[in-house]
C-alpha cells in the first residue's frame, strides 16, 4: 500500500490477503473454456407462449416469453442485480457503508471521489437514506458488490447518485430517476420474478426446440460473435432467423441441410449473414455488403459468460497509486483463470514478465497493428516469442499479476506504435469481397432472399 495514505496491514490482514491470492490461483486451475454449461441447463425445457387457432405454435416457430421493457439502463441487463436501502447511522461513513455492501477499498475510494464535488463525505448525516444497486462480483465467488448508489435526505430529497458509465468509470449526478428495482426494494418487493434469460441461452434453447444440432447452433453463435453481445438479457423485439437448404432425406425428423442464412436482432439492431463460396473454394458468411462475419481484431478478447468492462481508455484516477494517470487500454474484469484469446492472427513478439504489467503478451499483426495483454495468471503452453497464433486461439488466462487491483485483463491496441482506444477504433474486416466475386455474391444473396420469401412447402410426410 502507498505509505502516504496512512494505512497499514497487521500480520493477520496480510495473511488473509495471501490466503485469498492462493485461493484465487487454485480456483484458476478449474476454469471453464466456454459457456456450454449455461446452455445445458436449457436442454429438455419446454416452450410456452402464444398458440395458433389449432392450439399449436406456427410451423417452424418457437415462442419465448416476452420480458418486461427496461428503461435503457446499462445495469438493467445484468442478471442477479439487487437493490438495497440502508439508513445512515450515527457512526457511519460513506466508505464504511460501501465496504459493508461488498465494495473493495479501491472501489469505495473511486465512488467517493466521483461524488466529492457534488456530495463531500462530510455531508453524510444520520437519518439519511442510501440506496445501493448490487451486482454479482466477477472476481469473488458468491459475492456481490455495489455498482451504483444514491443518497437521499431524511425528507427523501435526492442529493447525489454515483454509477459506472459505459467506459467503466464512476461518475456522479445531481439528477435521479428511481429505478423500478430500487423503488421495489424500498417497498420490500422482490424482483426475482423479473429475471429473464440471456440472449445466448435463448438462442441456444430456440435452436434445440427446432431440432437443430448443437454443433450448428454453436456455428451460428460464432458467425454472430463479433456483432452480438450474447450476455445481454432477452428484450422485447429480439429475434433469430435460421434458413437451411433441404437434404435429400425429406423426413420430418431429418436434420437440416446447409445453413444458407442467419439473422439475429437484439437491442433494435439486426445483423444478417449469407453463405457464399468464393472461387478459391472457401466457404464463409458475409453481410449484405460482402464483408465476412469476422473482424480483423476483437474488441473483447476474453472467453466467458461474466465479463465486464471496469475501466475505459483515457485519463483516470488510479485505484492503487492514488493519482490521475493515462490508462492506455481497457480493463475486462472476470473470474481468475478465464481464457484470454488472441484478438487477431499474428506472431507473438513478447511473452513474459514486464514490470507493472505482470505476465504480459504482445502480438504483431499485419499493417502495423499490435495487441497487448497484461496481468495474466499464466500463459498457455507453447505461447512464446516467435510463435504464430490465429484469431480466437487461447494464449493465457486472466489473473492479477503486476500492479493490479483484482483479476482482470488489461488489453491494449497499438497502430504504428501509437496506443488507441480498442472500443472506438474502426477495425477492418478480415475479408471483403470485390469486383466480379462481389457481383457473384450479390446474385447468390438475391437467390437466397427469394427462397426465404417464397411460400412454405410442406413435404408429403409432414
Amino acid at each position: 500500500l502507498p505509505v502516504e495514505d496512512g494505512q497499514t496491514l497487521d500480520e493477520a490482514e496480510a495473511a488473509q490477503h495471501v490466503a485469498r491470492a492462493k485461493e484465487a490461483e487454485a480456483e484458476a486451475e478449474r476454469f471453464r473454456a466456454g459457456a456450454e454449461a449455461e446452455a445445458d441447463r436449457w436442454t429438455g425445457a419446454e416452450s410456452t407462449g402464444a398458440l395458433g387457432p389449432d392450439g399449436m405454435p406456427p410451423a417452424n416457430t418457437t415462442i419465448l416469453t416476452k420480458p418486461p421493457q427496461d428503461d435503457g439502463d446499462s445495469l438493467a441487463d445484468l442478471e442477479g442485480r439487487e437493490a438495497v436501502v440502508v439508513k445512515v447511522g450515527a457512526n457511519d461513513s460513506l466508505r464504511k457503508l460501501l465496504v459493508r455492501a461488498g465494495a473493495d477499498n479501491w472501489q469505495a475510494r473511486g465512488m467517493i471521489e466521483a461524488a466529492r464535488k457534488i456530495f463531500p463525505p462530510s455531508r453524510l448525516q444520520e437519518g439519511q437514506e442510501m440506496r445501493i444497486t448490487l451486482v454479482p462480483s466477477l472476481t469473488k465467488k458468491n459475492r456481490k458488490e455495489p455498482a451504483r448508489f444514491s443518497i437521499f435526505s431524511s425528507g427523501h430529497e435526492h442529493l447525489v447518485s454515483v454509477a459506472r458509465n459505459a467506459a467503466g468509470e464512476f461518475v456522479a449526478s445531481k439528477s435521479h430517476a428511481i429505478e423500478k428495482d430500487i423503488a421495489n426494494a424500498a417497498l420490500g418487493y422482490s424482483d426475482k420474478a423479473s429475471k429473464t434469460s440471456s440472449v445466448y441461452a435463448s438462442v441456444y434453447y430456440a435452436g434445440l426446440l427446432q431440432h437443430i444440432p448443437k454443433e450448428t447452433i454453436m456455428k451460428i453463435m460464432k458467425i454472430h460473435a463479433f456483432e452480438t453481445d450474447f450476455r445481454r438479457r432477452l428484450r422485447p423485439g429480439d429475434a433469430v432467423e435460421f434458413f437451411f437448404d433441404m437434404r435429400e432425406d425429406p423426413s420430418p425428423d431429418a436434420p437440416p441441410g446447409e445453413l444458407l442464412y442467419t439473422a439475429i436482432t437484439t437491442g433494435g439492431e439486426t445483423y444478417r449473414f449469407y453463405r457464399f463460396r468464393t472461387p478459391d473454394g472457401e466457404i464463409d458468411y458475409y453481410d449484405e455488403n460482402g464483408n465476412n462475419s469476422k473482424k480483423f481484431l476483437m474488441r473483447r478478447p476474453v472467453r466467458g459468460e461474466n465479463v465486464r468492462l471496469t475501466s475505459g481508455f483515457g485519463m483516470r484516477y488510479h485505484p492503487l497509486l492514488n493519482e490521475k494517470r493515462m490508462h492506455s487500454g481497457v480493463d475486462w474484469a472476470t473470474a481468475p483463470g478465464t481464457p484470454i484469446l488472441a484478438a487477431g492472427t499474428g506472431v507473438i513478439e513478447k511473452a513474459g514478465r514486464k514490470g507493472q504489467y505482470g505476465n504480459y503478451v504482445r502480438i504483431r499483426h499485419p499493417n502495423g497493428y499490435h495487441t497487448a495483454y497484461a496481468h495474466m495468471l499464466r500463459f498457455k503452453k507453447g505461447i512464446k516469442a516467435g510463435a504464430k497464433v490465429r484469431q480466437g486461439e487461447v494464449i493465457g488466462y486472466v489473473g492479477t499479476t503486476g500492479l493490479s487491483s483484482g483479476p482482470h485483463l488489461h488489453y491494449e491496441v497499438l497502430i504504428n506504435k501509437r496506443r488507441v482506444d480498442p472500443l472506438s477504433m474502426q477495425v477492418p474486416r478480415e475479408r471483403q469481397l470485390t469486383g466480379r466475386v462481389l457481383a457473384e455474391f450479390h446474385k447468390e444473396r438475391v437467390h437466397i432472399d427469394d427462397l426465404r420469401h417464397s411460400a412454405p412447402v410442406m413435404t408429403a410426410s409432414k
